[in-house]
């Protein structure tokens, strides 16, 4: 553990001073701050097997670690996911997320700002340990005239670089989103194309719910299973709706007529976010009363607001469907992903929206 932590410290450092001799000086700070994070988090962890064999270890904490290690297995096992040194430790970092990330897009533009770094490439968010530091950005670009928006995030991959660590705060939502976590974050281990985040994210969504689809039918929970394919429909369902609110607003600032002045695309913006509250409204209605996405409205809405739904769900019914035309088989459906993954972008895209197509036609 001593030499892991030098070792961390001996890559901090490393870090910062070639960042500093051969970036711009705001992004070596930032590679610094990443990297100093990185270092805190592997200095902070304890090993979960030691924990669970502590007798002054919390009884309610052992049997969620011991879960820990039960899903890794079946991840592996199962789902044929790269399990091997992951999620052996636990952190309690104290923090009600694990990172925070800030998205923007321009106040009359659906087309998101991006941000390019070694090794994962161009994503269309900035991670920060601290949320300070991505509330300060934030304000740099909302006086920069772009919509913003931060969110926090549980934990995140390091593809495969470090041991990843399970988070106090993902261990506090429960057994399912451990589950959903896990298979999620080693989904990313398994594949994961430098620059095209929605590719990522929705392959790793697609991953994450069926692993927990059978993790819940391995242990015999069908009563749990229920309420996990009802609240996924009804996360596809409300994925739809920021689909189609977002290509309205794509159409409006597209079509636009040079006659059209700022202002009244501002007021006819504004009109279809209000339409999009309505719908949701609807939507309540027929899910008789569920409040499970109130909180997207409690803050305004914006075009950055989207950006995080879009980049996450958009793909997913399309790999979805890939799994289901290869019959289930995780190392089958791997294959042709991996295949998939060395087409250009557009042509992966229209594959990908290929199979949702022929997935809703089936049904």
């Amino acid at each position: 553990m001593f030499r892991l932590i030098v070792f961390s410290l001996i890559l901090v450092i490393t870090v910062a001073v070639s960042a500093f001799l051969v970036l711009r000086w705001d992004t070596a700070a930032y590679l610094y701050h990443l990297a100093a994070g990185q270092y805190r988090i592997i200095a902070d962890r304890q090993l979960i097997r030691e924990l669970i064999a502590d007798p002054g270890t919390d009884e309610s904490l052992r049997t969620s670690l011991e879960q820990v290690l039960s899903i890794r297995v079946f991840a592996k096992e199962e789902m044929k996911l790269p399990a091997e040194g992951q999620f052996l430790y636990y952190v309690d970092h104290g923090r009600p997320q694990a990172v925070w990330n800030v998205y923007a897009a321009p106040e009359l533009s659906m087309r998101p700002k991006t941000w390019c770094f070694p090794i994962a490439g161009c994503t269309v968010y900035k991670g920060f340990f601290d949320l300070e530091k991505a509330t300060a950005l934030a304000g740099d670009l909302r006086n920069n005239g772009y919509d913003v928006h931060v969110s926090g995030a549980g934990g995140y991959s390091t593809l495969g670089w470090f041991s990843d660590p399970i988070f106090r705060n993902i261990l506090e939502r429960g057994e399912i989103a451990v589950a959903a976590y896990i298979f999620h974050e080693l989904a990313h281990n398994r594949i994961y194309i430098r620059g095209d985040t929605r590719f990522n994210e929705g392959f790793a969504v697609a991953v994450e719910q069926e692993g927990v689809r059978r993790w819940l039918k391995h242990t015999d929970r069908m009563d749990r299973f229920e309420k996990f394919a009802e609240r996924q429909q009804r996360r596809a369902v409300f994925a739809n709706l920021v689909r189609d609110t977002r290509t309205g607003l794509s159409a409006l600032y597209t079509q636009a007529g040079e006659d059209e002045s700022p202002d009244e695309i501002r007021r006819r913006k504004a009109a279809i976010f209000e339409q999009m509250q309505m719908q949701y409204l609807d939507l309540k209605t027929a899910w008789h009363g569920y409040e499970g996405y109130d909180w997207y409205f409690g803050i305004p809405l914006n075009n950055a607001r989207l950006i995080p739904i879009g980049a996450y769900y958009d793909h997913v019914p399309g790999f979805t469907a890939m799994i289901h035309a290869a019959d289930g088989d995780m190392e089958a459906f791997y294959e042709a992903v991996e295949t998939l993954s060395q087409k250009p972008r557009p042509e992966r895209d229209r594959i990908l929206a290929q199979y949702a197509h022929e997935e809703i036609r089936r049904h």
